[in-house]
């Protein structure tokens, strides 16, 4: 109910990027998850969660678009933020992935965590949001 200046915003938001090759760098998965983190997260059940267990010891720029996908969904989920965005977070996913990734989406709601997803998959947007808003050439 306040205006809050944009640094401020930072530490309460965890945006994943639509291309999430800007925001990965460290030399492991596993690094790259465990940067930011908050000890509140359980990081073995975040990794079990978005099947990467058996790539966390692998660079993340060896992976591929899905695999990224996944890695910048678990760095969100690690953060603890209150406020995730996520900008096509299902790009690279299959059906199996995307599932597990809906579940993850219901479990950061009952965490009272705000998850906002931009995306252009209606049924996805229709099956895990609770408000939806469309836009049409910008309105």
């Amino acid at each position: 109910g306040k205006p809050v200046k944009k640094k401020e915003l930072l530490k309460h938001c965890f945006l994943v990027m639509q291309d999430v090759n800007y925001q990965l760098f460290a030399d492991s998965v596993k690094e790259e998850i465990l940067l930011g983190v908050n000890d509140n997260i359980d990081y073995e059940k975040v990794i079990e969660a978005l099947d990467l267990i058996d790539i966390q010891d692998r660079h993340p720029m060896s992976l591929s678009g899905g695999q990224k996908q996944r890695v910048a969904i678990a760095c969100a989920i690690m953060s603890d933020k209150p406020i995730i965005i996520m900008d096509e977070p299902t790009s690279g996913l299959d059906y199996f992935h995307m599932m597990k990734f809906g579940e993850l989406v219901q479990q950061l709601k009952a965490d009272n965590r705000c998850v906002c997803i931009i995306t252009h998959d209606e049924e996805l947007a229709a099956s895990w949001s609770d408000r939806i808003i469309a836009l049409d050439k910008g309105e």
